[in-house]
């Protein structure tokens, strides 16, 4: 599936390419090295990257969903948004759109379109791990009560967990919120200490948010996405 091309997958192979290479002839050309400068924090350097790719090819689906994704990590939820929609219109089943414009569409509070866009992306790729651990996040953490699924949540968490060999810190983090959801304290405690216990965590700006949570479940408290 062309979703695999997606940054994050493809970010090793990136990353090899010199920021200060021969220049950028193609779009794909631009990718590369707008992907190389987003995997080192550029994310000015990569948008500028993609834009160019986009100038020489207004078609690339997937030049609008790094650049879209860039975007949200900069913080402009709405250039991400429009990028994302833009990737879907040029290829409805490319995956990876669909959670950035949810990660976007959840920032601004547009809860249920987050939940479109996350149902969307499993729908597209049943074995999406990314798009089941947005899906379980936000049926278990939403600050609507009407939008969470403690149930769901720990169904959606579960899957993401298999799909990953339950070695991914984000996964377990999302796991451990769905069991505190239901009130099952004492999975959440078990899950959230084996997601510190990573290394990925352990050397992450998230450690401190994590630690925060697992406090919250040892009090016998659920957490929600502010």
């Amino acid at each position: 599936m062309k979703a695999a091309r997606h940054f994050l997958i493809l970010g090793f192979l990136f990353a090899v390419w010199p920021v200060q290479a021969q220049t950028p002839i193609t779009a794909d050309d631009y990718l590369r090295r707008g992907a190389a400068r987003q995997n080192k924090g550029d994310l000015e350097g990569a948008i500028s990257d993609y834009t160019r790719a986009i100038e020489i090819d207004s078609r690339d689906a997937d030049a609008y969903d790094r650049r879209g994704e860039a975007r949200r990590t900069r913080g402009d939820l709405d250039g991400a948004i429009a990028d994302s929609t833009k990737a879907i219109e040029i290829e409805p089943h490319l995956v990876s759109p669909y959670i950035t414009r949810g990660l976007a569409r959840r920032k601004k509070g547009d809860l249920d379109g987050a939940l479109v866009d996350y149902t969307k992306s499993i729908a597209i790729d049943p074995n999406y791990a990314d798009g089941y651990n947005a899906l379980a996040w936000l049926l278990a953490t939403a600050s609507r009560d009407s939008i969470r699924d403690g149930k769901k949540a720990l169904e959606f968490a579960r899957k993401a967990a298999e799909l990953t060999k339950w070695e991914d810190a984000n996964a377990l983090d999302t796991l451990a919120a769905a069991y505190a959801e239901l009130g099952d304290f004492e999975e959440a405690i078990k899950w959230e200490r084996k997601a510190l216990s990573l290394p990925e965590l352990a050397q992450s700006a998230e450690a401190d948010r994590v630690r925060q949570r697992l406090q919250l479940y040892v009090e016998g408290k659920r957490y929600r996405q502010p």
